[in-house]
């Protein structure tokens, strides 16, 4: 059957996980390709899920995409790190969300943005500079 293995004269086996046996008597299991897993008896591999990722070879599973990346399709090999502008806070994640207004990422893979007002709780002397520069009245 197909998932199966056998060598010459043994009874067939389940193919182990991290390969895969294609067609019914298969006696040297493929191994599963990268983006890819392969569970015990199977006979095709599956790609890894939006979410996951695989870069190696012959795995039983796949991993979560790390925050500040993307894993945007099935079967993915790596992760794709989010563009400058944009961030992923969590893992897993299928998209980068976009920096909203007022806020920036200057680098790729980041997990969230920054403020573009500078943080003045500690420098009153800067809060005092950009109220000046705003024509705010205290």
């Amino acid at each position: 059957l197909a998932g199966q293995t056998a060598t010459e004269g043994s009874a067939c086996r389940a193919c182990e996980a991290g390969r895969f046996c294609p067609t019914a008597g298969t006696d040297d299991p493929s191994i599963c390709p990268a983006g890819s897993y392969c569970l015990s008896g199977s006979s095709l591999p599956r790609g890894c899920p939006r979410g996951y990722f695989a870069n190696e070879t012959g795995g039983s599973s796949c991993l979560p995409g790390p925050a500040g990346y993307q894993c945007i399709s099935s079967g993915l090999v790596n992760p794709i790190p989010c563009p400058t502008g944009s961030f992923a806070e969590e893992s897993r994640s299928t998209t980068c969300e976009k920096c909203q207004a007022g806020t920036y990422s200057a680098e790729a893979a980041s997990t969230s943005c920054l403020s573009c007002i500078p943080e003045t709780s500690a420098r009153p002397d800067l809060w005092m500079s950009l109220v000046r520069l705003k024509g705010v009245r205290t």
